[in-house]
């Protein structure tokens, strides 16, 4: 696309990556894109001699989100020279399908339990690296992966000999070799014939999965990359996780606290500082003064037979769009520290200390559980 404006500006490039946004120079020297992805970042780029290539150093626009109608304003330096840009990003319904856009930013305060913290979301974005724009999108899962999702998965692993399958569990057949689903535990969900997966009738599908330990949730994440076409995060050999490919793969702590806070500053949960029954499936504790559940002990819903999951999605989701990110079922993420992981968000069974945005609870990566399950990112 290219529009003159004076002797300011007479061309404007735009990725052929971003078709569809939509790029102007306005008459106050203001460029402007459109159709962006709201809470994604841009970057511009710009050059005086084509041949030589678009640059972004020194880094003139940075920082740059696209606001909640998927635009982008950028203040123009006047020159005498003939500039030409371009805008990369991330356009509208790029986002695969069941996640959502954690937007960029920085998320800062003083919890009113864990003091002063500072989170940010594409921090390489933000530090103006040349690659900021790939690695600051990040996606989530916007509910815990169900007993479905499981299912397909774990089905085509098996189908494409990834996996062994037995009625006691799942263990992967490349790399080291790790129990990934514990299938005879009666709390789990999922259920083996010999050739093919299932689920039971009872708080089977639309529930999160369950008994699943955080190799399962590693290896589910490199099995529905390559399912995709997506290139896996982890190498199953060691465990170690590739940051840099497209597959999906658990949150760090970091990512998975900014996503939970949804947007607020220095609140205790992702909605505010109380939190009760109506908010999340957790075990009310009276004597916390933040619990002003009416209802004591087990949520009362969901309080049926030995799994007291509730199903994806029951309660409001945050300020990004995420469901769950308190109670229902503890999510594992990515840190290691010496043996263990990290686990976020409470669950069904753990009181609503848990359930807070800075809680952090830890386990070893074989432990699965009735009340362990996990979702995923990508960038």
């Amino acid at each position: 696309m290219k529009r003159g404006i004076g002797m300011l500006f007479t061309a404007l490039a735009v990725l052929a990556q971003a078709e569809a946004i939509v790029v102007s120079i306005e008459s106050n020297a203001i460029l402007r894109a459109e159709g962006l992805e709201p809470g994604t970042g841009g970057s511009v780029e710009y050059t005086d001699q084509l041949a030589a290539g678009f640059t972004n150093r020194p880094a003139l626009f940075s920082g740059l989100v696209a606001d909640g109608a998927g635009m982008i304003h950028v203040p123009l330096v006047q020159t005498n020279r003939s500039m030409f840009f371009r805008v990369k990003g991330i356009v509208t319904g790029a986002v695969p399908a069941g996640m959502a856009v954690v937007p960029l930013g920085i998320n800062s305060g003083s919890d009113p339990d864990f003091g002063t913290y500072a989170l940010t979301n594409g921090a390489a974005f933000f530090a103006d690296t040349p690659e900021g724009i790939n690695e600051a999108a990040l996606y989530m899962d916007t509910m815990e992966v169900t007993n479905d999702e499981m299912v397909q998965v774990m089905q085509w692993a098996y189908d494409n000999g990834k996996i062994w399958a037995s009625a006691s569990g799942v263990r992967n057949a490349e790399g080291e070799h790790r129990e990934l689903l514990d299938l005879d535990d009666a709390d789990c969900r999922i259920t083996w014939d010999g050739s093919l997966f299932g689920m039971k009738s009872t708080k089977g599908s639309g529930y999160p999965c369950v008994e699943v330990s955080w190799y399962g949730a590693a290896a589910y994440c490199n099995y529905r990359s390559e399912m995709e076409g997506k290139t896996p995060c982890y190498d199953l050999s060691d465990w170690s996780c590739d940051f840099g490919a497209d597959g999906y793969r658990l949150p760090t702590g970091d990512e998975w606290e900014y996503a939970a806070r949804g947007g607020l500053s220095g609140r205790r949960f992702p909605w505010g500082d109380t939190i009760a029954h109506t908010n999340a499936n957790c075990f009310s504790f009276s004597a916390y003064s933040y619990d002003t559940s009416a209802t004591g002990g087990y949520h009362p819903d969901y309080d049926v037979g030995d799994l007291y999951t509730s199903p994806s999605g029951a309660f409001a989701p945050n300020g990004y769009g995420l469901y769950d990110m308190a109670g229902n079922v503890r999510e594992w993420c990515w840190d290691p520290s010496e043996s263990d992981r990290c686990l976020r968000g409470g669950s069904w069974i753990s009181r609503t200390s848990n359930a807070r945005c800075g809680s952090v609870d830890r386990d070893a990566p074989d432990g699965s559980t009735h009340f362990y399950g996990f979702r995923t990112v990508c960038r």
